[in-house]
């Protein structure tokens, strides 16, 4: 299935999940593979995996600029980097924890500075 003229998925990001999320960065890459206009994602994810295994047929989605992972918690930048500047290189904003219903949250400040940390690797 492909959606390729997909510019835009929101599934429930300005007020954040009530549970984690099982969706992790590798299973992003079929909808990377099958929408290649996608240029703005918003999804809560799951990121506290601490490496994550680089895809070998050499994805490379070159539309998506602007990522807001809502509340998703990170544990490790570092990867979360490594990984989306292989497989989504034209990411130049990722937006976390950043709505009103969010940002008062206890730990939404741990996390924003965790996704900066990711921005600026």
């Amino acid at each position: 299935m492909a959606w390729p003229k997909l510019e835009w998925l929101e599934l429930g990001a300005t007020h954040g999940w009530r549970q984690p999320s099982a969706i992790t960065l590798p299973g992003f890459l079929p909808l990377f593979r099958h929408c290649p206009e996608l240029f703005r994602l918003s999804i809560v994810i799951d990121v506290s995996q601490l490496a994550y295994e680089l895809p070998s047929d050499g994805i490379c989605h070159r539309s998506l600029s602007l990522f807001e992972v809502s509340n998703s918690r990170i544990e490790a930048p570092g990867a979360v980097a490594a990984f989306l500047s292989s497989v989504a290189p034209q990411i130049h904003k990722i937006d976390a924890w950043n709505t009103p219903t969010l940002m008062g949250q206890p730990e939404a400040e741990k996390y924003r500075e965790r996704w900066s940390e990711r921005r600026t690797k």
